[in-house]
């Protein structure tokens, strides 16, 4: 990892939600903090399922973009969010203005 990436935290807990095991660690950046995890898991009908997640946040915890991947099989999903200053967030360009609540200025 980058220099300037200081990792805080890491914890390993199980689901509940699925049978699976989670791991994350907060890391401090030169934006703010970072918290990236791990989930691996069997769903109720017994597929395996992978999920990763980094969450950006500025120094006062607040989101500023989020990245989702997760594997089910052969189905990889992916799913990227942006906020911009105004508190409008944005995935693939295109606003999203039922999450703009979520923000705060």
């Amino acid at each position: 990892m980058a220099d300037d990436l200081k990792l805080k935290r890491a914890v390993v807990w199980k689901n509940l939600l699925i049978d699976g095991t989670d791991y994350c660690g907060l890391w401090h950046t030169a934006e703010g903090w970072l918290l990236k995890g791990t989930v691996v898991g069997v769903l109720k009908d017994r597929r395996p399922m992978l999920a990763s997640y980094e969450i950006h946040c500025d120094e006062n915890l607040i989101t500023h973009r989020v990245h989702v991947e997760r594997t089910i099989g052969n189905d990889v999903k992916t799913l990227s969010l942006s906020v911009e200053n105004r508190g409008m967030w944005r995935s693939s360009g295109q606003e999203l203005p039922a999450l703009s609540t979520l923000s705060r200025e």
